[in-house]
């Protein structure tokens, strides 16, 4: 309206669809430059307002971590999110109640606010409680803690933009196991830097979870991975690099 350079940075994934409105569809139009999170909302956000060499992908960068205090490995496997229905944290208890009983040395540690009680209900009906944690929502040394003693980080979600509990997880060199949502196809290959499963498939998740638990050596390889790209594609110099770029050109 006031004549300014316009950067719109639209932090949604494969859920465009359901909040495309008359509003998204004219600050698309009249922006310098609209920001994106994967190349699969790019071409979402083609077809409403064609194609576009004003839209850049531009990924989530991995944070900087701390260093101290440092905590001891345990055999645990992650969550961290909202726990609601698109998380997909019900899948995951239940592919985990399918191993629980031949991994007892193993937990699940759910980190987030949300449906917390239900979550309980659902480890006590599938009576694997005594192996799921629920540690509500963490920040600062509390997160720190629970991603530095994990050894898998699981998000079995059903839409995201680029999810920053991966994200975390690479940071701290954590194997992964994901669904194929918002920008995660951008960057992961299975079996190579990640595990993925089909969202909603509680079997393959469960497979998926057995080879990890089961294989220390895939777990290394996948650390390996999940740091490159943490110091690498998705550092945050990289990321920020990218973005001075862009307001570089709409000076």
């Amino acid at each position: 309206m006031f004549g300014k350079k316009t950067v719109i940075h639209l932090h949604c994934g494969s859920q465009i669809d359901e909040i495309w409105s008359p509003v998204y569809q004219t600050m698309f139009e009249q922006c310098d430059f609209g920001i994106l999170l994967s190349g699969s909302i790019k071409v979402k956000i083609e077809e409403y307002i064609g194609e576009s060499n004003k839209l850049k992908v531009i990924y989530n960068p991995c944070p900087v971590i701390p260093t101290e205090p440092i905590y001891e490995k345990k055999n645990q496997i992650l969550f961290s999110g909202t726990l609601y229905e698109g998380k997909g944290y019900k899948d995951l208890i239940k592919a985990f109640a399918t191993i629980a009983s031949k991994y007892p040395d193993w937990k699940i540690v759910l980190a987030g606010n949300g449906e917390i009680e239900q979550a309980r209900q659902l480890a006590q009906e599938l009576d694997i409680e005594q192996q799921v944690v629920l540690l509500g929502w963490v920040s600062g040394e509390e997160k720190h803690k629970a991603f530095s003693e994990a050894k898998v980080l699981c998000l079995p979600s059903y839409a995201e933009g680029f999810p920053v509990a991966v994200l975390d997880a690479w940071a701290y060199g954590l194997p992964v196991v994901t669904t194929p949502v918002g920008g995660i196809p951008d960057v992961a290959i299975d079996m190579e830097n990640v595990l993925l499963f089909t969202p909603g498939d509680v079997r393959e998740l469960s497979d998926k979870l057995e080879l990890i638990v089961s294989n220390e050596d895939l777990r290394s390889k996948l650390t390996v991975a999940s740091l490159k790209m943490a110091f690498d594609s998705l550092s945050l110099e990289t990321i920020t690099s990218q973005l001075s770029r862009i307001y570089e050109e709409i000076r």
